[in-house]
């Protein structure tokens, strides 16, 4: 019973709005540090096309980067140029696709395991169309913290250089799932890093998200991990 109802339309935009609602609302009581803008800003000033890598647990997140960055893009040119997410076919990815939009981000529907070519020619078309691209590696099912390939297929099929971003917050509800799924609370202390990643290889895409990870972590108290 319970199933069936969330797979209806409905629901799933309901949740979708609540959800968008709870994070926007709650973003704007954290006190946020953000770590790292300096390798992405001069991207931004030319609305130049890249690649963002997040790990899934670090999703409810990475649409405050967005709202941290955006602002150091020419207003002329923010309307063109919008982070693209990929979110897969299932059931938490509707959900997914209706919560990226409310941020202002451009969906594409795919994953690592159903519909992935699919995904990964549309993210390749909105690069081309100028987006930033938005890639969880170890998403929709994991295993965590272990990349698949697509990010790095993107990035040849594109040439856009890949940056790895985490986000943390001192006081979360971390989920009991396959990703330990991070969800922020109220008035806290927030923190987003960013850092290139200097080898598109599997080994050191997984190094540098899990020291994006550790880092964002270290900056608002959190043990890393």
């Amino acid at each position: 019973m319970i199933r069936r109802l969330l797979k209806h339309p409905g629901l799933k935009r309901a949740l979708a709005r609540l959800l968008g609602l709870y994070l926007s609302l709650t973003y704007r009581t954290i006190r946020w540090q953000v770590d790292g803008v300096e390798h992405i800003q001069p991207l931004l000033r030319t609305a130049t096309p890249f690649i963002v890598g997040v790990w899934h647990e670090r999703l409810a997140l990475t649409p405050r980067l967005w709202g941290k960055i955006r602002h150091h893009v020419p207003a002329e040119l923010v309307d063109g140029y919008r982070p693209c997410a990929l979110a897969s076919r299932n059931h938490d990815g509707e959900v997914a696709r209706l919560g990226y939009e409310r941020f202002g981000f451009i969906s594409v529907r795919g994953s690592s395991s159903k519909g992935g070519a699919a995904g990964l020619r549309a993210l390749v078309d909105a690069m081309k169309d100028g987006h930033i691209t938005i890639i969880t590696p170890d998403g929709p099912r994991g295993p965590r913290r272990q990349a698949a390939p697509g990010i790095i297929k993107v990035a040849e099929l594109t040439g856009a250089p890949i940056f790895a971003s985490a986000g943390s917050v001192s006081h979360a509800v971390v989920l009991k799932s396959w990703d330990r799924m991070m969800f922020p609370l109220p008035f806290c202390r927030g923190a987003l890093v960013v850092l290139p990643v200097t080898d598109h290889s599997i080994p050191t895409i997984n190094a540098t998200l899990t020291e994006v990870c550790d880092r964002a972590d270290r900056m608002v108290g959190r043990v890393p991990g």
